[in-house]
């Protein structure tokens, strides 16, 4: 059995890194940024980092691995947490016959729902309650856009025994 890992807008994961690295040896830093925002949206900050280093002392003579590590000094040092860690136990998890129907990467969303990344269709209110739940141990909810445009609801109940991937329709 194969196991395939895409990022969150469908790239595999391989070549994500590989394009990061090209684009930075051709000095394109608009195209680097992407790449790097791409493996950070997907769950994948905690490899950026060190890649960037290693591509910087790699491919650029160590000339920016000062500028990188400076960089991810005053972004930690500013952010005063890691992100993309888990912040609460998922329990089981489950996914609705409508959720697997989309034909996405179900881990993807999950994972953001699992380190806080309450998604883009949530409002700000919604994003606190979540943040407070965090706190009180209420339910928490995340939504998602699909590449295909579908909502998506992840849900983790108040005792964290129980996650949940499902449609609004099927909620």
């Amino acid at each position: 059995m194969s196991y395939h890992i895409h990022t969150i807008r469908g790239y595999s994961f391989p070549a994500v890194p590989s394009a990061m690295q090209k684009a930075v040896r051709r000095g394109d830093a608009k195209l680097a940024g992407y790449w790097a925002h791409e493996l950070w949206a997907s769950g994948f900050g905690q490899y950026v980092w060190p890649r960037l280093l290693t591509v910087s002392a790699e491919d650029c003579w160590g000339i920016l691995t000062q500028e990188i590590k400076a960089l991810h000094d005053s972004y930690t040092e500013t952010m005063g947490i890691h992100l993309m860690q888990p912040r609460f136990p998922l329990g089981r998890t489950y996914a609705t016959p409508g959720a697997l129907a989309l034909d996405v990467d179900l881990s993807a969303y999950l994972r953001r729902h699992h380190c806080g990344d309450w998604g883009e269709e949530l409002c700000t209110e919604d994003k606190q309650a979540n943040e407070d739940a965090l706190k009180y141990g209420t339910r928490l909810l995340s939504c998602y856009r699909t590449p295909g445009g579908d909502r998506l609801y992840i849900i983790t109940e108040w005792d964290r025994s129980l996650t949940t991937v499902l449609l609004p329709e099927e909620y």
